[in-house]
């Protein structure tokens, strides 16, 4: 990586000043020796690999080629060539391309890095700052500038290394340890290990701030400001080659688990579907966790503080935040849908904060007197204290969606087992059904579960998008009160009396966020049985510290 930049100052006039200026930046295109990605428009359907698929030969289950597998009765072709029910999902000697839409790095007409760059990128910077009534008592300051983060894709092109057909990372769908034979030739479906797209943009960010600051008087300061910043084409991954959330557009559900009962196992025991191998996209291939960098994220704050001065024996100050985060995703290499769309995922982030005030002081104590007992024992204590307030970070919920354990005769949901909700093994949202009546509804009970239930087969569940409430907030007092006494010219000896949470306010850390819902049907359709099953769902799980009272002494020469 490579950068450059040129800057000036502008005294436009005594009370106003510019400053500005642009940074170059040059992500360096890489150069790969060794490694592979994968082109989607390089993979060709005609030469994909053919797997065993699970079929009933006189009754028995064996695997054979795809090709030879009537997938309407799931029975073997005649002349199918069979193979035990073990080597179910791995790949056809013979028959599979492990490097079907991949292209190896030193491919002609593909960059060396098997990325494309940007070139050079130029990031603008633009500040000033005005003195609005020329006494020196009133600020107006601002500024704006784009920021680059190259080093951050420049990473993620080393797991280009990693790819078939360099590198396998198999998996065997069927068997056990017993059965599997790393002798016999026959090897698992290969997943990918972040390939990244062909052409991506720059990972960058934008940062802007509009800042007011006016002398009180009083040694005192007031300061009111704007302050945002703008997340764009950050990093997030998609596996492209996942099975569908529910049916299509169209009501498909060939693409999904709904559409792929794997017949040839009994489903009064379990609820059983073909490996998700056999209807993927991109046949022949496992996982796909492309990475991209199309996500966005964006932070809002009004930000106050009031500050004293240290005067007359009295120095404090106040800060208030008010801010909104929203994001798609809350850290570096986080997974989205990869069908639905975007805004989905859309929404506060997992550290969004509100509402925040802390409050900081210093109080020097009145003398009582000037005789040696009142120097020493009552004169030159001080009295300070911190106090914070803010409200609680989003919370997500949670839920587990099993067969109805008492239903033990129920071959329509087999009891005590899971239930399949999307189709696609995501597990879709809860449904919000009433007001959960955040905030203590009875002791113990931070909010109202009752108002939620289980979402129906086939369908995404609710709409709550992906932290429904906020968890709980915080409070607490820290207090101190010391006095320096002194010994002799050069050494000095100081006491402190301090307590952390001083109110003994309980802080809660902790909520149940897993629901339980029982269902008698795994039918497309179904609904949860009334009521959840879990009875600490949402209750208090954990708790901040208590007060904590110390001492110290501390000598200094």
């Amino acid at each position: 990586m490579a950068e450059w930049y040129a800057q000036d100052n502008w005294h436009i006039k005594p009370r106003l000043t510019l400053d500005y200026g642009v940074r170059f930046t040059y992500g360096l295109p890489q150069k790969l020796t060794q490694g592979a990605n994968f082109i989607p428009g390089v993979y060709s359907l005609a030469n994909a690999s053919q797997m065993y698929m699970p079929c009933l030969l006189n009754g028995k289950r064996v695997g054979a080629p795809q090709a030879e597998v009537d997938r309407s009765t799931m029975s073997c072709m005649p002349g199918a060539t069979t193979v035990p029910s073990n080597f179910i999902g791995d790949l056809v000697p013979g028959a599979s391309n492990t490097a079907n839409g991949m292209v190896l790095a030193g491919t002609s007409g593909y960059p060396a890095g098997l990325v494309y760059g940007q070139g050079v990128l130029a990031a603008p910077r633009l500040g000033f700052s005005w003195d609005v009534f020329g006494d020196g008592k009133t600020a107006l300051r601002g500024g704006f500038g784009v920021f680059y983060d190259a080093r951050n894709q420049i990473g993620d092109e080393g797991d280009l290394t990693f790819n078939p057909p360099l590198v396998g990372q198999l998996t065997q769908i069927y068997g056990n340890t017993k059965t599997f034979d790393p002798t016999s030739g026959y090897q698992g479906v290969p997943n990918l290990n972040h390939p990244v797209e062909l052409h991506p943009s720059m990972t960058s960010s934008y940062n802007a701030t509009l800042d007011l600051q006016h002398e009180l008087g009083w040694d005192t300061v007031l300061d009111v400001a704007y302050v945002g910043n703008f997340g764009r084409h950050l990093n997030n991954v998609r596996d492209i080659n996942a099975v569908h959330e529910v049916a299509d557009a169209n009501g498909n559900l060939a693409l999904t688990r709904f559409g792929n009962v794997d017949t040839t196992q009994n489903q009064t025991k379990n609820q059983a579907f073909l490996s998700d191998n056999f209807f993927r996209p991109y046949p022949g291939i496992g996982s796909i966790p492309m990475r991209f960098y199309d996500s966005n994220s964006s932070y809002h704050s009004l930000q106050v503080s009031l500050n004293h001065r240290f005067s007359k024996n009295l120095g404090f100050g106040a800060n208030y935040t008010w801010s909104s985060a929203m994001d798609y995703a809350d850290s570096y290499n986080s997974g989205l849908p990869s069908y639905l769309p975007a805004s989905y995922d859309y929404g506060k982030a997992n550290f969004d904060v509100n509402q925040h005030l802390v409050l900081n002081w210093v109080y020097n104590l009145p003398s009582f007197g000037q005789s040696w007992v009142a120097k020493q024992a009552l004169n030159g204590w001080a009295f300070s204290g911190i106090a914070s307030f803010q409200s609680g970070f989003p919370l997500a919920l949670g839920y587990s969606a099993i067969c109805d354990p008492a239903m033990k005769n129920n071959t329509a949901c087999p009891a005590g087992k899971s239930v399949e909700i999307t189709g696609s093994g995501a597990n879709g949202r809860i449904v919000m059904t009433g007001n959960p009546g955040q905030a203590d509804v009875q002791p113990g009970v931070f909010f109202n579960g009752a108002a939620f239930t289980g979402p129906t087969v086939g369908t995404l569940g609710g709409d709550t998008g992906r932290y429904p409430l906020r968890g709980p907030g915080f409070q607490t007092w820290d207090l101190a009160l010391f006095k320096h006494f002194k010994v002799t010219e050069k050494t000095t000896l100081t006491f402190r009396a301090e307590t952390y949470n001083a109110f003994n306010h309980t802080n809660f850390t902790g909520v149940n966020t897993s629901a339980q819902y029982y269902y008698t049907s795994n039918a497309l359709g179904s609904t949860p049985e009334p009521g959840q099953y879990n009875p600490n769902f949402g209750t208090y799980s954990a708790a901040a510290s208590p007060r904590i009272i110390q001492f110290a002494l501390h000598l200094s020469f």
